[in-house]
C-alpha cells in the first residue's frame, strides 16, 4: 500500500485538490516521522489552498509549524535561537494551535509551548541562552502576551 505522505508529497496534480488542512496535517506527520525535506513540500502545498480560503490563522498556525521543522532538520543549528524566539512570539499571537505531536490536537498554546521544549530537549537542542532568560518557556507566552495587551 502506498504510503499516504509520499502520494501527497509527489502528486502535484492532487495538491490542488486536497484540502489545505489535510496538507498541513500530513506535514506535521512528516515532521513525526523526520521527512523534514517531504513536510516543507507539503506546507508549501497547503499555503494556496490557505490563501484560496482567506484562513489567515491557519496560515500563521502552519508557518509556525514550519519553523519548529525547520529548528528539529538542524540544517542550520546557528538560527535555532533566533527561530525559537520567533516561534514563541508568534504563538503568544494564537489562543490555541495543533500539537506536533500526534494526534495533532488543537491544543492551548501554553502546553504546546511545553511540548516543544520537551521535544527540543529529546533531541539535544540547546536554544537557550544567557542573553535570553526564560526562551520558550510557558511563562515566556504570558509575558509577550502582557507586552502585546500594554503597547496596544
Amino acid at each position: 500500500m502506498l504510503d499516504r505522505l509520499l502520494l501527497y508529497s509527489f502528486a502535484a496534480p492532487l495538491r490542488r485538490t486536497v484540502a489545505a488542512a489535510r496538507l498541513h496535517r500530513a506535514a506535521l506527520l512528516a515532521i513525526g516521522r523526520g521527512r523534514y525535506a517531504a513536510a516543507r513540500e507539503l506546507f508549501d502545498a497547503a499555503v494556496p489552498g490557505y490563501r484560496r480560503e482567506l484562513r489567515v490563522e491557519s496560515l500563521a498556525r502552519l508557518r509556525i509549524h514550519e519553523m519548529m521543522g525547520r529548528v528539529l532538520e538542524r540544517t542550520e543549528p546557528e538560527r535555532d535561537g533566533e527561530r525559537c524566539n520567533e516561534i514563541v512570539r508568534r504563538l503568544a499571537a494564537l489562543d490555541q494551535i495543533e500539537s506536533p505531536a500526534p494526534p495533532h490536537a488543537k491544543l492551548p498554546v501554553d502546553r504546546v509551548l511545553a511540548e516543544w521544549r520537551a521535544a527540543l530537549m529529546l533531541a539535544r537542542i540547546e536554544v537557550a541562552r544567557p542573553d535570553r532568560p526564560g526562551l520558550a518557556t510557558p511563562d515566556a507566552i504570558e509575558v509577550t502576551r502582557a507586552v502585546r495587551v500594554a503597547g496596544a
